[in-house]
């Protein structure tokens, strides 16, 4: 499609080849993302400008492909591989959280299980709380999302109950599964951000 080896070649909706190798769609478990921008400035006057893309895509078989590259110009086809890629994979990336959800009754996301009765565990520190009980709090920021607890005043001073947890990979996959098994509204929680 596009004729170089350094870029993505989408062969069909079931593979593409990069770097002259051939990888199936299906064969995607999972999808890690971050989008990086920034301006530099001389003077307060802005010199440069870069838009980075890094992602990684995880395979059946452990293997990883990264792709780390300025989307900016001819580049920004980068972009809508990746987007591609997102939309296509998405089925196969979902379903070992909802594999696990069916058979344990939790999903582990990044080292937390969240069960389908609201109870989240931090494997870590082995805290523990119910996602769906009043007075608990959301917030996301770029690749974090955190889940605070109801506390009381000093509590609140002195420790704070939140977990923060890094939503790299398979963003699209963990903001589907908690909005449906806990009834959130992550429409509004992402328009505050």
């Amino acid at each position: 499609m596009f004729g170089s080896t350094e870029i993505p070649d989408l062969v069909d909706d079931n593979n593409f080849t990069y770097k002259k190798r051939n990888y199936l769609i299906s064969d995607i478990t999972a999808l890690d993302f971050t989008r990086q921008s920034s301006t530099s400035s001389f003077v307060f006057i802005p010199v440069h400008t870069s838009d980075d893309l890094d992602f990684t895509i995880y395979f059946i078989n452990n293997e990883k492909l990264r792709i780390n590259q300025s989307i900016k110009g001819k580049n920004k086809v980068f972009l809508e591989f990746f987007k591609f890629i997102q939309e296509h994979s998405y089925k196969n990336r979902i379903l070992k959280y909802i594999t696990a959800l069916e058979k344990d009754k939790y999903f582990v996301y990044n080292n937390v299980k969240f069960y389908e009765n609201g109870n989240v565990e931090i494997l870590s520190t082995n805290k523990k709380f119910n996602i769906n009980d009043k007075g608990m709090g959301f917030q996301y920021e770029p690749f974090n999302f955190t889940i605070t607890p109801k506390q009381g005043f000093f509590e609140g001073i002195f420790s704070s109950k939140s977990i923060t947890i890094e939503i790299k990979k398979d963003m699209d996959c963990f903001f589907t599964i908690i909005s449906k098994l806990y009834s959130l509204d992550l429409n509004k929680l992402l328009s505050q951000s």
